[in-house]
């Protein structure tokens, strides 16, 4: 046993010697060549502890280099696996720039596009209208509405004292600024030569001689587009032979220009814009403060008046074999081709709309779906209740609804305003025709009975003028030649029938009632409800108060069904009055009387006291107090009462 202490004792001592040896080589050494050799030629003292000597890794076999064909791993055993390359691929590309006298490679930066001011007007110009901009003190603020025609005639009113107008949106209008600088830019003519947030600033230009004419648009005749479409197609012949790469290289730099059939297109666009703007015209004042980029400018809806005395809902028949409603894709074609108009009334209020239904009207006769935009900035709007006054007043299939537009479509059974009036009075004219014959038939049939009483004879001068009067009114349809008695007595038939029909109903109804009575007689002699006791504990109006109370803050409660009260509930409540002295009971009744009658018939049953009836949100509840000399009673159940089945 001494032998092995001493051994251990000098293996420890051994490894602490190695420990310090290292440290005191680490001190003194320097990471030299010589230093290293040094190092390695150090005699290592046997330990089982394994201390790295300096620049030896922990983990020789660990080689945590990356393999690319640039710089392969080393083979194993090789002098270049000595020297291990932990360096990631994109710092050994800088690594290797700076080794080249190349630039590190860094992330492009994003080059902003410059704007339309700095593309026309020179720098220095440019910089020198931006720091006269930066001086003024006053601002033309846009509110919610956007470019409105009153910022724009406030911005040419400054515009002639001043070449630049600063401009300050607020909310919401400042969540698109983009869509602001299209518009002040569009609509005044001018330039924003600086921008930043919600603040803008807007040259009016060096030739600027008062405000802007009209878009060009507006100015374009249909005669002019055709003459220029017809001028494309006559040189199309002479261009398909020959080929010019200019030309085509000048066409895709400018797709904007309208060529070949996009010209065709905006020729329909124009025409259809044109056609809607002259319609809309009809129907009622344009929308002013309308802030949309395209034609037409939308109706105001608000303007129209709320209530008309002429207005009807229209005529509607649908054809024979069509579906009333949409289907699938018909909605979603529909969705799509509403998608791309442009709104055809601006609404602002929610309720009065029968001057733009009106309007809605004579709209479909040109266009199957109409388009309302729901104003901005105005307050307490709300688009499901203009939608639903719409579709009540119209009769239209609502489309889609959002916070910005309605769409409703006519429907397929939608006519026209003069064929309605047409199939209105035809139908008044088949009406007024059939109560004619009704009349002469049941005239014939008082002188055939006369006649046969021989009371009266008719002369021929009376069935002379009533077959002359029937034919007058019977020319436009039918001939009167067709209608004999066949009709009369086919009349009497349905007449018998119908009468038979409710004599069946009314013997069914009187042996229904009678069998009811009879279940309710049999269920009368089984209930005998026990009359209130004699002796019966009285409670002041302290302990109700205070009892109503803790009734209705317990949670637990029993529910009287729409059996009423049967031996089952008074059960429930002695199995309550085993743990608590008050019982709640809910009754989702609502008539006053069956209330108070059911609650006193609780309380006589189960011998309790009647606390109070209080209406809460579950229905009228009902407590009752077991008494202070309360008692169970052996028979839980009641025998003068129904069972659950019975009741």
């Amino acid at each position: 046993m001494q032998v092995s202490s001493s051994s251990r004792e000098k293996e420890e001592g051994s490894a602490i010697s190695g420990i310090a040896e290292k440290l005191r080589s680490i001190k003194d050494l320097s990471h030299t060549k010589v230093g290293l050799q040094q190092q390695q030629s150090i005699h290592r003292l046997p330990s089982p502890l394994f201390v790295p000597a300096v620049g030896e890794p922990f983990f020789p076999y660990l080689d945590k280099s990356w393999s690319t064909p640039d710089h392969p791993i080393p083979a194993p055993g090789s002098s270049q696996s000595l020297e291990t390359d932990c360096k990631f691929p994109w710092e050994r590309a800088a690594a290797d720039a700076i080794g080249t006298d190349k630039a590190p490679l860094h992330k492009p930066e994003s080059v902003k596009p410059p704007s339309l001011a700095e593309l026309l007007i020179p720098q220095p110009e440019l910089r020198r209208l931006r720091t006269l901009g930066i001086r003024l003190e006053k601002r033309l603020k846009i509110g919610r509405l956007g470019v409105t025609d009153g910022i724009v005639a406030g911005i040419h009113e400054r515009w002639r004292n001043s070449e630049i107008v600063k401009v300050k949106c607020e909310c919401p209008s400042a969540l698109n600024m983009r869509k602001i600088h299209q518009d002040l830019e569009r609509k005044t003519g001018g330039l924003v030569i600086w921008r930043s947030g919600g603040a803008a600033m807007v040259y009016r230009g060096k030739d600027y001689s008062g405000p802007a004419p009209k878009a060009m648009i507006d100015s374009v005749s249909l005669e002019e587009v055709e003459e220029v479409s017809s001028e494309e197609e006559d040189k199309e012949d002479e261009n398909e032979a020959s080929f010019d790469p200019d030309s085509e290289q000048i066409a895709m730099a400018n797709p904007s220009e309208p060529q070949g059939n996009d010209l065709d297109l905006f020729a329909c666009d124009l025409e259809y814009e044109t056609e809607m703007d002259h319609f809309l015209d009809d129907l009622g004042p344009r929308y002013k403060d309308w802030t949309g980029s395209k034609r037409p400018v939308p109706v105001d809806g608000d303007v129209l008046p709320p209530v008309e005395a002429t207005f009807k809902p229209p005529f509607r028949l649908l054809p024979y074999g069509v579906h009333p409603k949409l289907s699938n894709v018909e909605m979603t074609n529909l969705r799509r081709l509403a998608r791309s108009l442009q709104p055809h009334f601006a609404l602002g209020r929610n309720r009065g709309h029968q001057g733009l239904a009106m309007a809605i009207v004579k709209l479909w006769e040109k266009c199957e779906v109409a388009k309302i935009a729901v104003k901005r900035g105005v307050q307490n709007t709300n688009g499901e209740l203009m939608a639903e006054e719409l579709k009540l007043l119209t009769g239209g299939v609502l489309l889609s609804r959002d916070r910005e537009f309605i769409t409703l479509y006519r429907g397929k059974d939608f006519l026209p305003q003069a064929l309605a009036e047409v199939l209105a009075e035809r139908e008044a004219m088949t009406k007024a025709l059939l109560e004619q014959e009704e009349r002469v038939g049941k005239e014939n049939i008082v002188h055939s009975e006369r006649k046969e009483a021989g009371e009266l004879m008719p002369t021929s001068s009376s069935i002379v003028s009533q077959a002359s009067e029937v034919e007058v009114n019977s020319n436009i349809l039918v001939n009167h030649e067709e209608l004999p008695r066949d009709r009369i007595a086919a009349i009497k038939a349905a007449r018998v029938l119908e009468a038979q029909k409710k004599q069946r109903r009314l013997a069914v109804a009187v042996q229904r009632k009678t069998k009811a009575e009879e279940e309710l007689g049999k269920v009368q002699k089984l209930l005998k409800p026990s009359d209130p006791p004699a002796d019966r504990e009285m409670i002041s109006d302290e302990e109700k108060h205070m009892f109503r109370k803790l009734g209705l803050k317990m949670n637990a409660f029993l529910l009287v069904g729409r059996r009423g009260v049967f031996d089952g509930v008074i059960e429930n409540m002695h199995l309550h009055w085993k743990h608590r002295e008050l019982v709640k009971l809910i009754y989702k009744g609502k008539n006053r009387a069956e209330i108070e009658e059911t609650a006193k018939m609780l309380a006589h049953e189960s011998g309790g006291i009647l606390v109070g009836i209080v209406p809460t949100s579950k229905g009228q509840a009902i407590i009752v107090y077991r008494g202070k000399n309360y008692q169970r009673p052996p028979r839980l159940r009641p025998e003068n009462l129904l069972t659950k089945r019975e009741a």
